[in-house]
């Protein structure tokens, strides 16, 4: 069995990665038999390490409006689908969507390795990808499941899309919902390690979702973002602190005027 991580990857020296992609991209590679980390910048001149393959062209690109990248979060998820057939051009069996500030920890690799197995011994055209949160040293349970595990043998495979898979006659959404049970087997989270000011610049880069939810202001507001991740932290169960390697390092990185510590002081 041969499992290829697909890593959409952006600008990785701004806008709160440069905390983080590192750790993150390392775990992935501890996990998968190879990274393809898929650019939508021109800036991709970073060292990555052993087990990661970047691809990228001006087809994976962006479209340039002003001199600038603009944003395109379907384009995101095209890039995914570029790497998961490069890697089945490439005789990999599951391709597994891992966003760069995701982390798969050192304890969750054996389980989630004999889950992709069993999705190819039943034969199964995806599986569940589970998901829980860092925030500095505080962790939460799984609170969000992903269909991002596909089998790439399947001849009319699902492809990636928006928080979702379709094969174009059905699509499967994402699920949100508290799963502490899969706590173990789960990819992490850790989207608020950086300043305010960083988070400001990602999110005014990606409009604030506003392409997505229209009723969203696209220009960022900290008196709406803080208090809407702090409602949406509330709601998830908290799980001690950190157990893995790379959660301890992300953790010991956190400096006192990042976000997350923001939002937990607001729990």
């Amino acid at each position: 069995m041969k499992i290829a991580a697909i890593c959409p990857i952006g600008y990785l020296d701004r806008h709160g990665y440069q905390y983080t992609w590192r750790e993150c991209i390392a775990s992935q590679a501890k996990f998968a038999d190879k990274v393809y980390a898929v650019a939508s910048t021109p800036h991709i001149d970073y060292d990555f390490g052993e087990g990661v393959r970047v691809i990228f062209s001006t087809s994976t690109f962006f479209e340039m409006r002003n001199g600038e990248p603009h944003f395109d979060a379907q384009k995101v998820m095209d890039n995914c689908n570029v790497g998961a057939d490069q890697a089945k051009a490439d005789g990999f069996d599951i391709a597994v969507v891992l966003f760069c500030n995701w982390y798969v920890p050192e304890y969750a690799i054996k389980a989630m390795r004999a889950r992709c197995e069993l999705m190819l011994a039943k034969g199964q055209r995806y599986m569940w990808l589970f998901r829980r949160d860092q925030l500095a040293g505080q962790m939460f349970s799984v609170s969000t499941r992903l269909p991002f595990i596909v089998n790439l043998h399947d001849e009319n495979r699902y492809q990636f899309g928006i928080d979702s898979i379709s094969d174009g006659k059905e699509m499967i959404p994402w699920q949100r919902g508290n799963m502490p049970s899969w706590d173990d087997c789960a990819v992490v989270d850790v989207q608020l390690e950086m300043p305010l000011e960083d988070l400001e610049a990602k999110m005014n880069f990606i409009r604030c979702y506003h392409d997505l939810v229209p009723k969203r202001d696209a220009v960022f507001d900290a008196n709406y973002w803080l208090p809407y991740y702090a409602v949406k932290f509330k709601a998830k169960i908290q799980a001690g602190g950190p157990k893995s390697t790379t959660g301890k390092l992300i953790a010991e990185k956190n400096r006192p005027e990042f976000v997350s510590n923001e939002i937990l002081r607001m729990l």
